[in-house]
């Protein structure tokens, strides 16, 4: 999984793409928020009042709308800042990918590495009974 996750990586400009950046609602923790205000040269109350609602998670928080706020032209205008959440998207180089598939799934509509990740690895492995093996 994880080597077709880094071939497959390499093959995609996200930049084409920006779907997770208008889907996906990242959660910000307290030093996502902090790197933001400091580089955007506000406050982090301010940046909390003008970006962000809070999560079901306790201290942390969403963008306010559903598109990021600093989506522009397919590329994140504050890259550099963006939080980590939005830093290992889409999670397919983490450890334990069994128990994530249900991320897996929702991001199968999403983003054109996970789709084609999948894709690939269903076609390698489905019909061969080796699932667990490549996990």
């Amino acid at each position: 999984m994880h080597k077709l996750n880094r071939e497959i990586s390499s093959l995609i400009d996200c930049t084409k793409c920006g779907n997770c950046c208008r889907k996906i609602k990242p959660v910000l923790n307290h030093s996502d928020i902090e790197r933001f205000a400091k580089g955007l040269n506000i406050s982090v109350a301010q940046f909390k009042e003008q970006y962000l609602v809070k999560c079901n998670e306790k201290g942390k928080f969403w963008f306010k709308t559903e598109s990021c706020p600093f989506l522009s032209n397919n590329r994140c205008s504050q890259y550099l800042l963006r939080p980590a959440d939005c830093r290992s998207y889409p999670h397919l180089h983490k450890k334990d990918f069994v128990f994530r598939l249900i991320n897996v799934i929702e991001n199968y509509a999403i983003c054109p590495i996970v789709f084609n990740v999948y894709e690939r690895l269903k076609s390698k492995l489905w019909h061969r009974g080796k699932i667990d093996e490549a996990i």
